[in-house]
């Protein structure tokens, strides 16, 4: 049983001298001769290259309306079929007119009362203020005045009449109030309609067509917080089937805040949408090619990331140095080093730790770019 024990102790303590030397290798490691150092190299060779954003977008109408009646009335004719596209002005609907078109003509007739009434009461006024103030009573003439301005009032108000009647009229006829396409029509002939029932139909602009895409808040104010800046480059749109659509249009503005729960800012761009291709509703990827000359870009591999800073290595007049270096974006598995490289600098492709750092080492071979 002791014997036992003995071998279960001396089985820990080995164990335990293996768990030391593994979590402090770095400590045992013999130091690199210079003498032992050969590297690879990469010279620093700037490029032309394009560089693509890519942002979520939501494609939205820029003008769209629900048909409603202005008045009530009876269907009497229905002029477009859903999916139609329509001009402004063009009629939509026609109401039954018989009992609008009634309501003219008593106006008129009104308007035609009236003026005779105004008439005859001007020439009995004139008559008054040509007799003789002995002959005729004070009393009499305040009368001739008030009938000549109480007939005065009567025929503007029948003239407001007639013009509200002519108004009702003309809206029996419902028209398109912008181009676009109409959707489903929800009215049929001989249905009783009103302004506060259901709309007719939905009419929806699609040329031009708005995209509304998000930008995270540093890419906004990297880019100077300016939508001027997309006017350097091209937008285009990939949809959901993988197509991607070169339409004409621009970046009209931003919105007036940050949004706080994705630090994110929306873009509104609108498009030629001749084709009819970006249907609202519809989701897209926003792609902005950016044009950056003399770009320096390097494999993201050879790149070490820390939160003090992000650093490479490379070979200045044969001494392994670490230099700190800012990125800017991601080309596929490569990097744009904004800063810290220049043409013509060695960068270390063979990996190499930080204990190499000021060891002299030699070229095993020079990589193209």
């Amino acid at each position: 049983m002791r014997k036992f024990v003995w071998i279960l102790l001396g089985l820990l303590v080995g164990w335990a001298i293996v768990w030391y030397l593994c979590l402090n290798r770095h400590e045992v490691l013999p130091l690199i001769k210079s003498d032992d150092l050969s590297v690879q190299i990469q010279k620093i060779v700037p490029r032309d290259v394009i560089v693509t954003h890519e942002y979520i977008g939501h494609i939205e109408a820029i003008h769209s309306v629900y048909v409603y009646p202005y008045i009530s009335g009876f269907i009497d004719q229905v002029l477009v079929d859903g999916g139609a596209e329509v001009q402004e002005g063009q009629t939509l609907f026609v109401l039954k007119q018989d009992q609008y078109l009634a309501e003219v003509e008593a106006a008129e007739a009104k308007v035609v009362g009236a003026t005779a009434d105004l008439e005859k009461a001007r020439l009995y006024l004139e008559r008054i203020d040509k007799t003789a103030s002995e002959a005729i009573s004070k009393t009499e003439k305040d009368d001739a005045r008030t009938a000549f301005l109480t007939s005065e009032a009567n025929l503007s108000a029948a003239k407001a009449a007639l013009k509200a009647a002519e108004v009702n009229y003309n809206y029996t006829v419902i028209s398109a109030t912008i181009n676009g396409v109409v959707g489903n029509i929800n009215a049929t002939k001989g249905e009783y309609v009103s302004p506060e029932g259901k709309a007719l139909a939905y009419v929806l602009q699609y040329d031009p067509i708005r995209v509304r895409f998000s930008m995270p808040e540093k890419d906004f104010l990297n880019l100077g917080a300016d939508v001027r800046f997309f006017k350097t480059g091209l937008l285009k749109l990939r949809l959901s089937n993988g197509q991607v659509v070169t339409a004409t249009g621009s970046v009209r503005f931003a919105d007036n805040q940050i949004q706080s729960g994705t630090s994110s800012i929306d873009l509104f761009a609108d498009f030629e949408n001749k084709n009819h291709l970006l249907l609202p509703g519809a989701y897209v990827t926003v792609l902005y090619d950016v044009h950056l000359k003399e770009a320096i870009l390097i494999e993201r591999g050879l790149v070490t990331m820390m939160s003090g800073g992000n650093y490479v290595f490379v070979l200045n007049e044969g001494v392994i140095e670490k230099r700190f270096v800012e990125l800017g974006d991601f080309i596929g598995s490569q990097v744009v080093v904004k800063s810290g490289l220049k043409a013509g600098d060695e960068l270390i492709i063979t990996p190499v730790g930080m204990s190499a750092v000021g060891h002299k080492a030699t070229v095993l071979m020079e990589l193209g770019e």
